[in-house]
């Protein structure tokens, strides 16, 4: 069963966004942040937690489990062959 996903891109400081958006588009491809984690597709719920509190030990719990439950879900649930629409601030394109 195909699946529809919203996947919001958030501006890296060391890239451009547009570049980072057509990048993706060409080569049909999505991916989140949170690379400074490393390989996270083995981690647990509870050491998605850790390794957050660990590399931002600033964040908030609300937004230490924000993080974790996309994490979480962009590992677990979303398939190749879903539909993810990812909308892009700069242009009227999803």
């Amino acid at each position: 069963m195909v699946r529809y996903w919203l996947v919001r891109m958030r501006p890296d400081i060391d890239t451009d966004p547009e570049d980072d958006f057509w990048k993706l588009t060409e080569e049909d491809l999505i991916a989140i942040g949170w690379s400074q984690l490393g390989d996270t597709t083995e981690s647990s719920e509870y050491e998605l937690v850790e390794m957050l509190e660990e590399y931002w030990p600033h964040y908030s719990e609300k937004r230490v489990s924000t993080a974790k439950s996309t994490i979480f879900r962009f590992i677990h649930e979303i398939k190749i062959k879903d539909i993810v629409m990812v909308p892009f601030t700069q242009t009227s394109n999803i």
